[in-house]
């Protein structure tokens, strides 16, 4: 059943990921790990998991290692504009064969609060994913109004990156 934004069934949320479904031990659990943005730590919050994005949601940098990982080593990091043009020729193929895989979630971490505000660099845990998803909607788009303007601000998808045990995840 269609919820708003996301999808849910059996008071299960909906989502994708890319990559292996099983849960794996997360070799930077007990590590703090530099974001690629910067950002300080990102740390799972428990150390055997899968992360995941709600469907249709999805922040393709948290998933570009996956593809990376299958392009021969001289178009991984190209140094040319034809090599980038041979990168994106190739990863269209990669992406034809490997394609998110989709599941439902019956509780997570999220960096999302219950009090509406997001934290990169802590995890709460839902157990009522509906909870989650009414105070993730508010997350998605912001408006105010200038003057007679509605101004609307569209955010990205990162901060709907959430962390499922592996207790959680249901075909």
């Amino acid at each position: 059943m269609k919820y708003n934004i996301f999808t849910f069934k059996n008071n299960m949320l909906y989502c994708w990921r890319l990559g292996p479904m099983n849960a794996q031990k997360q070799i930077h659990y007990s590590k703090d790990v530099v974001t690629p943005a910067g950002r300080g730590t990102h740390k799972p919050p428990i150390a055997r998991g899968i992360w995941a994005f709600p469907y249709p949601h999805y922040d393709l940098f948290f998933c570009w290692h996956q593809w990376k990982r299958h392009l021969p080593k001289k178009y991984q990091n190209p140094e040319t504009l034809e090599d980038c043009d041979i990168q994106e020729k190739l990863l269209k193929e990669i992406r034809k064969k490997f394609k998110p895989s989709t599941f439902y979630a019956s509780g997570f971490y999220s960096h999302i609060f219950p009090n509406k505000h997001v934290d990169y660099d802590d995890w709460h845990y839902w157990e009522s994913v509906r909870d989650w998803a009414n105070v993730a909607k508010g997350e998605l788009i912001s408006h105010w109004r200038d003057s007679n303007i509605v101004c609307i601000i569209s955010y990205g998808k990162d901060h709907l990156e959430i962390f499922v045990p592996n207790y959680a995840i249901k075909g």
